[in-house]
C-alpha cells in the first residue's frame, strides 16, 4: 500500500517515487514479523489486550532539542541560544517539517495541559457592529441578516449547517441524535479552524471581508469588498494551535491540519446540501491566503498585531452562487490586493507548544502555490441534497464501544466516499475483522474528482487520477513470493510471518473465499487481523480491536516534501469527513481517529519502512450489539492516549 497518484493539478510537484507495492498479510497480534528488506524497521507492538506502547521503547523521533523552539518566528530564521540551544544558521522547511514529523510519529508522551486560549478569536464591534445570522436554516426569520433571492447563495444557511455551534444537549435538527458543538470533528473537542469570509456579489451577505463567529452565528466585519470581487464567498480557513497544543502538545500540528480538512468537507457539503457549487482549495501558499483574509503575511503577525493571537491560513473553500462562470485568475487574487483587515482583540500570549507549531505550519504552507481548485461533488451513496441535508443535521462522532461489522455494502459505499472526496496523495483500505480478517480496499476502476487550475478549467482531460493498486493474486510480489498474501509453502510451522488465504470455507467479512464473488466496490489487500495492532498505534486505544471496521488513510513518507504532509493531511481530514456523513446516512457510528505513532503500515505489511505511515483513521461499528456505547459524563476518551477526533 503506496500513497496514490497526485491528482492533475498537482502534477508541477510530484509526490516521491513511492517504493513497488506488494502484497504481503497483516501479522496476527503477538507474532513476530520477518522483513524480506535487508535493513528491517523495529518490531512494532500487537497484543491482543492492545496494550499502549512503552514510552520507553526507541521510536524515530529526532531529540527535543532539535525542533525549533518558539524562539523561531517563521521557517528558515535563525533561533537564538535559549532552551534548546543554539541553530548555527536558518533552518530549511524540509528538514523543520521532517524532525516535527519524526517527533509526532514517536512515542514521546506529551506534556500537561496549558492554557487553551479562548474557544473563538474575538474582533472589535466597532466601528461596525456584528452582523448576526439566522440561529438555524429551518428556523426562525432572519436577526439581521436579509434573506436569499433567487440566484443567490444563502450563506447564513451554509454556515449554519457547515459551522455553527449547537446548544449542547439538544438536538441535531431532526431525529433525536443528540446535538454536538460543532458540525466538523475536531481533536478533543479543541476546535482550532477560524474562518474568514471574503463576500462578493450574489450572496444574502452584504459584500465585504468578515470574521465569522461559529458560537454566535454573526459575522465581524473587518473591510470592504474589492469592486472585481468573484461572486460568492471564499471562507479562507485559519488556525489557532494554542487551542489543540494545549491538550496534545507536539502531537498538535498533524490534528490541526485534519481539523482542517474536517471544516473543508463541512463546508463542502453543506453548500452542496443546499445545490451550490463548492470548489475547493487545500494548497495555496499561506502568504496569498492570509492576504486575501486581511491577515498579516507569515512570519509578521507578531510585528503587525502585538499582542494578538496569531492565525495560520490552510485551505478556501469558495460557494458559488448559481449560476456564476468560471474566474478568470481565481476567486483570491482580486481580495489579496486589498490592505489588511481589522485587527483582533489583543489576548493571552500563546503558550510554548503553540509557537512551536506555528514555524511548522508555516514551512507547510509557504511553497509559492496559487493553488489548484477542485469542484467538491454529492457522495454517490446520497441520492438527492436533500437526502445530505438530513443526513448532515444528524451527524456526530460517536464515542466508543463501536462494534458490529458493517455490512459489505455499507462498507464499500463508505469507502468510496473517502476515496472520491478530493484528490489526495494518500491511499484508502479498510481493516475488517471476523473469521478471515484483512486489509480491505477499493476496486482501482472508481475515479477521483478532477483538480482544477485558477481559472476554474480542467488541469486533465482525465478527471481519474485513482491510485494504482496491484491485486493481492496473479503475479509475483517484490520479494518473489506469490502476490497472494502467502509466502511458498504457506504460514511457518511456528504461525509465525504472513498469513495465507484460507483454503476454503464461505466468506465472511467482505473478504472472499475460493470461488466467491468479491463483494462489491472492494478488493482484498492483506490478510490477517489489524485491529489490535491499530489499537497499539493509535495511542492505546484499546476499543478500536473490537470495532466493526477502521477506514485508514495510509502514505507521506519520512522523506515527504512540506506541500505533500501538507495536502495529504488536510485531503485525509476531507475525505474522512466526507466518509463520516455517509457513513451517518447508512446508519453506521463512526469516529475519526487522528493521532498515530509508530504507524508504518508499509513496513508492518513487509515492506520498505518509512514509506506508508497511517495518516488517520474512521472508526466504524452498527451499534447492534446490545451495548449501547455511552459515554459516562466526565471521561474522555480523546486524552493523549486516545487522540481521536470527533
Amino acid at each position: 500500500m503506496t500513497p496514490s497518484t497526485p491528482p492533475a493539478g498537482h502534477a508541477s510537484r510530484p509526490a516521491p517515487s513511492p517504493a513497488p507495492r506488494t502484497t504481503a498479510a497483516v501479522a496476527p497480534a503477538g507474532a513476530p514479523r520477518p522483513r524480506p528488506h535487508a535493513a528491517p524497521a523495529a518490531p512494532l507492538p500487537a497484543t491482543q489486550g492492545a496494550t499502549p506502547p512503552d514510552p520507553a521503547a526507541p521510536g524515530p523521533a529526532a531529540p527535543a532539542s532539535e525542533i525549533p523552539g518558539p524562539e523561531v518566528s517563521r521557517p528558515g530564521v535563525s533561533r537564538p541560544e535559549g532552551r534548546g540551544g543554539t541553530v548555527p544558521g536558518p533552518v530549511p522547511p524540509a528538514r523543520l517539517v521532517a524532525q516535527a514529523l519524526a517527533e509526532v510519529r514517536s512515542d514521546r508522551p506529551v506534556g500537561p495541559d496549558t492554557p487553551a486560549g479562548s474557544a473563538r478569536t474575538h474582533w472589535p464591534a466597532h466601528p461596525h457592529p456584528y452582523l448576526r445570522l439566522r440561529p438555524h436554516p429551518r428556523a426562525r426569520p432572519p436577526l439581521g441578516a436579509p434573506a436569499a433571492r433567487r440566484g443567490q447563495a444563502a450563506l447564513e444557511q451554509v454556515l449554519a449547517l457547515g459551522l455553527a455551534a449547537q446548544p449542547h444537549g439538544g438536538t441535531a435538527g431532526t431525529g433525536s441524535a443528540p446535538a454536538r458543538l460543532r458540525p466538523a470533528a475536531s481533536a478533543g473537542g479543541r476546535h482550532p479552524v477560524n474562518a474568514h469570509l471574503l463576500v462578493g456579489p450574489g450572496c444574502s451577505v452584504p459584500p465585504g471581508l468578515y470574521a465569522y463567529d461559529p458560537l454566535g452565528h454573526r459575522l465581524a466585519p473587518r473591510g470592504p469588498a474589492p469592486g472585481d470581487a468573484a461572486p460568492g464567498a471564499v471562507a479562507v480557513l485559519t488556525l489557532s494551535p494554542g487551542r489543540t497544543a494545549s491538550h496534545y502538545g507536539h502531537r498538535s500540528w498533524p490534528l490541526l491540519l485534519l481539523d482542517a480538512g474536517h471544516t473543508v468537507a463541512a463546508l463542502a457539503l453543506a453548500a452542496l446540501a443546499l445545490d451550490l457549487h463548492a470548489p475547493v482549495c487545500l494548497d495555496a501558499d499561506a502568504a496569498l491566503l492570509a492576504a486575501a483574509a486581511g491577515l498579516p503575511r507569515p512570519g509578521r503577525w507578531d510585528r503587525t498585531w502585538p499582542g494578538t493571537a496569531p492565525e495560520y491560513p490552510v485551505a478556501a473553500v469558495h460557494v458559488v452562487p448559481p449560476g456564476a462562470g468560471p474566474l478568470p485568475e481565481g476567486p483570491l487574487a482580486s481580495w489579496a490586493a486589498l490592505p489588511l483587515g481589522t485587527a483582533p482583540r489583543p489576548g493571552p500570549a500563546p503558550h510554548e507548544e503553540a509557537r512551536r507549531a506555528g514555524p511548522v505550519l508555516e514551512a507547510l504552507t509557504t511553497d509559492g502555490s496559487p493553488g489548484t481548485w477542485w469542484p467538491a461533488c454529492l457522495p454517490r451513496a446520497l441520492s438527492s441534497a436533500g437526502a445530505l441535508r438530513a443526513a448532515l443535521r444528524v451527524r456526530r462522532s460517536a464515542p466508543p464501544p463501536l462494534e458490529g461489522a458493517p455490512g459489505d455494502e455499507e462498507l464499500a459505499a463508505v469507502l468510496e466516499a473517502a476515496v472520491t472526496a478530493a484528490p489526495q496523495p494518500t491511499a484508502w483500505c479498510a481493516a475488517v475483522g471476523g473469521e478471515r480478517p484483512g486489509l480491505l480496499e477499493q476496486r482501482p476502476e472508481t475515479s477521483r474528482p478532477a483538480a482544477t487550475s485558477a481559472t476554474g478549467a480542467p488541469d486533465s482531460a482525465d478527471p481519474g487520477g485513482a491510485a494504482a493498486v496491484t491485486p493481492t493474486s496473479g503475479g509475483p510480489s517484490a520479494d518473489g513470493a506469490p502476490s497472494d498474501g502467502a509466502p511458498p509453502g504457506g504460514p511457518s510451522a511456528d504461525g509465525a510471518g504472513f498469513v495465507g488465504p484460507a483454503p476454503d470455507g464461505p466468506p465472511v467479512r467482505g473478504v472472499p473465499g475460493p470461488g466467491a464473488a468479491p463483494p462489491p466496490g472492494l478488493r482484498l489487500l492483506a490478510e490477517g487481523e489489524a485491529r489490535p495492532t491499530l489499537a497499539v498505534w493509535a495511542a492505546g486505544q484499546s476499543w478500536l480491536a473490537d470495532c466493526g471496521a477502521v477506514l485508514l488513510a495510509h502514505g507521506v513518507p519520512d522523506d515527504a516534501p512540506p506541500h505533500h504532509v501538507r495536502t495529504a493531511h488536510l485531503a485525509a481530514g476531507c475525505a474522512a469527513g466526507f466518509a463520516q456523513t455517509v457513513a451517518g446516512a447508512l446508519g453506521l457510528r463512526s469516529r475519526p481517529v487522528g493521532s498515530w505513532q509508530r504507524a508504518d503500515l508499509g513496513a508492518a505489511l513487509g515492506r520498505e519502512p518509512g514509506r506508508d505511515w497511517v495518516v488517520h483513521g474512521l472508526a466504524l461499528g452498527t451499534g447492534r450489539t446490545g451495548r449501547t456505547g455511552r459515554r459516562p459524563d466526565g471521561e474522555d476518551h480523546d486524552r493523549r492516549t486516545g487522540g481521536e477526533t470527533r
